[in-house]
């Protein structure tokens, strides 16, 4: 386990590398956004921190346009999950039951895994739903 660790480590490094200045600053493979209010939110405050990671991977993995699957939904298995997030498959199966339970996601099985829907997904992950301050108030 500490080897494929290492690896994955090596590897986000690489990524990080590659990433020139002198190109524009391009940043490959999209964005996800956050609103501040998540750092109140209970899984941010109150659930333990692998919880919070697992939730982090799902908004990240999910597929941002509509295509073979829906936006805001991805097909996860419980083992990759597990070994992305580095945590145990035991986090993981309360952390999606506590998910499912607050209304964060549904479930789905397939014959390849889990679909996850993120319930909210194009609320938080749309850019023309976040205000200022000043401009909420107007």
């Amino acid at each position: 386990m500490a080897k494929l660790e290492k690896q994955k480590a090596e590897d986000t490094l690489k990524e990080y590398a590659a990433f020139d200045s002198e190109d524009g600053g391009i940043i490959l493979n999209g964005m996800t956004m956050w609103a501040r209010q998540t750092l109140n939110s209970e899984i941010f405050t109150f659930k333990p921190a692998e919880w919070f990671k697992i939730w982090f991977y799902i908004i990240s993995k999910a597929n941002f346009s509509s295509g073979y699957l829906d936006r805001g939904d991805g097909v996860f298995t419980h083992e990759k999950i597990s070994q992305e997030c580095n945590v145990t498959r035991d986090q993981v199966k309360h952390c999606l039951e506590y998910m499912r339970e607050a209304g964060m996601i549904a479930t789905r099985k397939v014959k390849i895994g889990t679909i996850i829907k993120v319930l909210k997904y194009d609320k938080y992950q749309n850019i023309n739903n976040y205000r200022y301050r000043e401009e909420a108030d107007e």
